[in-house]
């Protein structure tokens, strides 16, 4: 961006200062003047009053995150993480804390009890599963969310592979301990299953394909990151 990037930074410094300005507007301004200017004391101030301050779950555990990311912070977002876990009033919060306690590693040690009673929760078991992974090492807990979540692919009850950066996180962080997980993969990537949900037919064949697809663009990164 270069000169047009800079000419920026004043633009972003008014609307941060403004008393007007929504704290996940000042959060986003702060962001973009510590990737501008490399200065983060803007940023690190922003996202530590949203995460003390925060009313909504959701924008205390994003600006967690976002902390965490940019300053290398675990104490702030620690508390965050585990204020939302007990709380558990949204789902998808609740999923968000549990990624973010797995991104923190060690750290949310502490945690770990409160994970492992996420498992098999529809929208949060695979999150928890992959942080106790991340925190204790254990495998058995992710193999078995992603085994149950292809099965409701299988099955057509929730459609899981339309998005499947998932579960390419899991193969990266099962590494060789993904187990029986590949030649599962396999056998949905090559049988005649129908992946795709109800639709048109032709769009559900390109649907189908296109699931396939990214089947075996993974399989194929897992089978090289193994050599």
């Amino acid at each position: 961006m270069g000169e047009l990037a800079r000419a920026a930074v004043p633009a972003l410094r008014r609307a941060f200062e403004d008393p007007a300005s929504p704290d996940h507007v000042r959060a986003d301004c702060a962001a973009a003047l510590a990737a501008l200017t490399g200065d983060t004391a803007l940023l690190e101030q922003c996202l530590a009053r949203l995460v003390a301050d925060g009313s909504a779950d959701t924008d205390r555990v994003a600006a967690a995150r976002l902390l965490h990311e940019t300053t290398g912070e675990t104490a702030v977002p620690l508390r965050a993480a585990a204020h939302t876990l007990e709380r558990g009033r949204i789902a998808r919060a609740v999923a968000e804390s549990a990624d973010l306690a797995g991104r923190l590693g060690e750290a949310a040690r502490g945690l770990v009890p409160r994970l492992r009673a996420l498992l098999g929760d529809p929208c949060a078991g695979h999150p928890a599963a992959l942080a106790l992974r991340r925190i204790t090492g254990e495998a058995g807990p992710l193999l078995d969310e992603c085994r149950a979540r292809l099965e409701q692919e299988r099955k057509g009850a929730r459609e899981r592979l339309a998005e499947p950066e998932w579960l390419a996180e899991t193969l990266r962080e099962l590494g060789a301990d993904a187990a029986g997980l590949p030649s599962a993969l396999r056998a949905l990537a090559e049988g005649d299953h129908a992946l795709a949900p109800g639709g048109t037919w032709g769009a559900q064949v390109r649907d189908d394909e296109r699931k396939r697809d990214r089947l075996r663009g993974l399989l194929a990164e897992h089978a090289a990151s193994a050599r």
